[in-house]
């Protein structure tokens, strides 16, 4: 009889033990970084949500703040339609891949419709950068180049290559 105590004791400390690491293993945030409130983009709390490779120039005039922050707008208000379609249409794609018949020539012709959204996207916002970019100073366009260029290839990473 005291054995069979000892061996229920011995599996419910196992439980316990094991429960407790699943549950802080789940609590913790994506990457090993158990930090709470952590802002989505960590230095972009200036300007109204503006990005860091913006907010963090060094020596921007009011001019240059307030004009690169219209810009960022005008970008956003012209891109949001698009964005919204984007959405659309790849709710409509993935309508396409799960019927019982797939129509490979509808979905082709959806994937078209997609690439060209996003190239327009893509376009539009190269566009504001170039514009944001003529107005900066020679130290200041080597910051925002250097910084745009790392984040790129921080995405590129994150995805996996």
């Amino acid at each position: 009889m005291k054995y069979l105590g000892r061996i229920f004791k011995t599996l419910m400390i196992t439980l316990l033990v094991s429960g407790f690491t699943t549950i802080a293993f789940a609590q913790q945030q994506p990457g090993g970084k158990n930090i709470p409130d952590r802002p989505r983009w960590p230095m972009a709390q200036n300007w109204s949500g503006a990005r860091a490779s913006h907010a963090m120039l060094p020596n921007l005039t009011d001019e240059q703040k307030s004009s690169i922050k219209d810009t960022m707008l005008n970008t956003r208000k012209a891109i949001l339609p698009i964005q919204n379609q984007l959405r659309e249409d790849q709710a409509h794609l993935h309508t396409l891949m799960t019927t019982d018949k797939i129509d490979m020539k509808a979905v082709n012709s959806q994937a078209d419709k997609i690439g060209e959204l996003r190239t327009q996207i893509m376009k539009q916002r190269l566009a504001s950068r170039q514009q944001i970019r003529e107005q900066l100073t020679d130290e200041q366009k080597v910051i925002f180049d250097s910084r745009a260029q790392g984040k790129f290839h921080r995405i590129r990473d994150r995805r996996g290559r």
